[in-house]
């Protein structure tokens, strides 16, 4: 039983690195991607700025960036690992 832990945990290492391989490759290109996580970026320290707090969201605007730039780096690696 527990080889078998740890072949499911070699497994979930093993992809894991090979999505931040890709990650990692892609960010040399995508230029507009990276630009658009840049942006994003900025607007979190505005986000962070109390001026900017508000109060009674269910999701806080800034866990919605972060989420968004979750899946601009996603689509770079996706792309990246598909050769485009």
């Amino acid at each position: 039983m527990q080889q078998h832990k740890f072949k499911l945990a070699a497994a979930a290492i093993a992809i894991g690195l090979v999505s931040f391989a890709a990650g990692t490759l892609a960010q040399g290109r995508y230029p507009e991607i990276n630009q658009a996580i840049g942006s994003l970026n900025g607007a979190l320290g505005q986000l962070a700025m109390p001026a900017t707090c508000s109060a009674g969201t269910r999701s806080p605007p800034s866990d919605l960036v972060r989420e968004a730039i979750g899946e601009l780096e996603a689509g770079k690696a996706d792309a990246a690992a598909h050769g485009r």
